[in-house]
């Protein structure tokens, strides 16, 4: 028995796809009974329980073991998704899975704890800039604010075509260029490696 079970309970509260259940309904509502949502796979792991639609990819493992394009999938949302891909893979991966709308979802405070991808906040603003500027492509079909849900036309996703923009956390690593007196600057110098720039640990996976 917990002396203070709101330690579990508010974070289970905050990660309640209660949020979304308007979101939900409206998609519910208003898409066929067969129709496929391409979306993070936090949310995708919630529309076929919440919605009965069908969805592009999957949680991590969450999906029949013996699929053996599960992990293809996951990572093809990833990149239809990328806010700094290109429209070439996007259409691909749209063809391949037969999706019919997109769903960005900007209400998680911080990226769930997935093992391959995860959506965030600048992850969503940048996401949605990308598909608003193509309404021609992606016509709006529910928006919310920070829950976006986009339609598909294919004939105008054919026509377009840009090369990928630079992602601004990547820096481009020049061998040398590396401050010795750092644990992680001397061992990538003595290996010929690049450093790496920041590690983030979640604090709740972490004990004294």
């Amino acid at each position: 028995m917990l002396a203070d079970p709101g330690l579990v309970t508010a974070r289970e509260r905050a990660e309640s796809p209660e949020r979304w259940r308007g979101e939900f309904a409206w998609l519910a509502r208003n898409l066929g009974e067969h129709s496929v949502v391409l979306a993070d796979p936090a949310t995708s792991y919630l529309v076929p329980m919440m919605t009965g639609r069908r969805v592009v990819t999957t949680a991590d493992q969450h999906g029949p073991p013996n699929d053996p394009l599960a992990l293809a999938r996951l990572l093809g949302a990833r990149d239809a998704l990328d806010p700094f891909g290109s429209w070439e893979r996007t259409r691909e991966v749209v063809r391949a899975s037969g999706a019919d709308v997109v769903a960005l979802n900007g209400r998680f405070d911080g990226p769930p704890r997935l093992q391959y991808w995860a959506p965030g906040p600048a992850w969503f603003a940048a996401a949605r800039r990308r598909f608003d500027a193509q309404p021609q492509a992606f016509p709006r079909l529910l928006d919310a604010g920070d829950f976006v849900v986009y339609g598909i036309r294919r004939a105008a996703l054919d026509t377009l075509s840009a090369a990928p923009r630079p992602r601004p956390f990547v820096e481009r690593w020049h061998p040398g260029a590396v401050d010795p007196g750092t644990l992680a600057g001397a061992a990538a110098a003595a290996a010929g490696m690049p450093v790496p720039l920041r590690l983030t640990l979640a604090a709740d996976t972490l004990a004294p």
